[in-house]
């Protein structure tokens, strides 16, 4: 089984692909040439895809969170970026926070709180924000975002999504192909990100993978 992230996010896309399939069957109905008043449903697919990516990141770093509190064992085990993260933390004189509290439950605490006020102003998945995003708290390396194929693509999709939230109305037409196109460019970096912490984790701790790698790529 994947990670609880994933199959979350797996299930939120069905939402998307009901809103296709309605789009398919109006367009039957409709049962003539032309493109029809339909792309008020292809930019509500775009708008339900993103949020469910963005619900998906949120997600995969709490868990991947979680599962490196568990695999760490001890704070001297975490990669050096997570280190610091809760260093600078706890060196911060407005938190209040005692460096002993560090010993035993308290660096676990500390950390996974940590991670909740960058979630709670998370709204743009773009692929900077993510790559800091998991290598503070995850200490995963620029360099394995950037291998994710299309991961390119990313940042012009989420921003795709903000034009037509912001006006409402895209500027362009929304195509039925370009939701596809971007379902599976947006799956595909999801299943990635699974497959990078998965590797991670299992790689930095020399323990037993957090979850299995079942994945099906869209082609």
């Amino acid at each position: 089984m994947p990670s609880k992230a994933y199959i979350k996010f797996q299930n939120n896309l069905q939402t998307v692909q009901r809103l296709n399939e309605t789009y398919e069957q109006m367009k039957k109905t409709r049962n003539s040439r032309g493109r029809g008043a339909f792309d008020h449903i292809t930019r509500s697919s775009i708008v339900f895809l993103i949020s469910a990516f963005e619900v998906y990141c949120e997600d995969i770093i709490r868990e991947g969170v979680q599962k490196t509190i568990v695999s760490a064992k001890d704070a001297s085990n975490l990669p050096k970026d997570v280190k610091n993260t809760i260093d600078n933390f706890v060196k911060n004189e407005k938190n209040g926070i005692p460096p002993i509290e560090l010993c035993d439950e308290g660096w676990r605490n500390v950390y996974k709180s940590l991670i909740e006020k960058p979630l709670s102003t998370f709204n743009t998945p773009k692929k900077d924000n993510l790559k800091d995003l998991f290598k503070r708290f995850l200490g995963i390396k620029d360099s394995a975002f950037d291998k994710i194929a299309d991961i390119d693509k990313l940042d012009d999709i989420v921003k795709y999504r903000g034009e037509i939230v912001h006006q409402v109305k895209a500027i362009k037409y929304v195509h039925i192909e370009d939701v596809k196109m971007y379902i599976t460019t947006i799956h595909n970096i999801a299943i990635n990100i699974d497959l990078i912490i998965r590797r991670h984790i299992k790689s930095i701790y020399k323990v037993k993978a957090p979850w299995n790698d079942t994945y099906t790529f869209i082609a």
